[in-house]
């Protein structure tokens, strides 16, 4: 009678222990997707971004042919993963939104680049003939 009762623990502890491993495979899985699909900037530099409370979802920035323009903390402006001066943006977006891209540009500026720069940027936007523009932000962190 004790080797049945010690057989039927083993039989029910299995199932528990492979219906864990599902649901932790599932998550790390669901985790991995979202950090792939949000946009990371060119050559592993870093953009720090501005913060705000109530940043809106922008899942189509995280796509191949999204156009993203990165703003670094010392000017630098990229273009996908190419780097421009802001009075040569223009043609290059121009020649780089076709039929099947979306019509808006997302800006991801450095919370610590000169005004300026983004306003140059913006320009160079703009000459291209694209008036949707979206700033990519983190969600602040409410205090405790």
């Amino acid at each position: 009678m004790a080797c049945l009762w010690r057989m039927r623990s083993k039989q029910i502890s299995r199932p528990d222990a492979l219906g864990f491993s599902i649901v932790f495979a599932i998550v790390v899985a669901a985790v991995l997707i979202i950090l792939m699909m949000a946009p990371a900037p060119p050559h592993g530099t870093s953009v720090d971004l501005v913060k705000t409370y109530s940043p809106l979802a922008m899942p189509a920035a995280g796509r191949k042919d999204a156009l993203v323009v990165a703003v670094l903390r010392d000017g630098t402006v990229f273009f996908r993963t190419e780097r421009f001066q802001p009075d040569r943006l223009a043609g290059r977006i121009r020649s780089a939104s076709g039929m099947h891209t979306e019509r808006k540009v997302y800006i991801m500026a450095d919370a610590r680049v000169r005004y300026g720069v983004v306003k140059e940027t913006l320009r160079g936007v703009q000459d291209a003939g694209i008036q949707n523009v979206a700033f990519i932000v983190e969600r602040r962190k409410v205090a405790p």
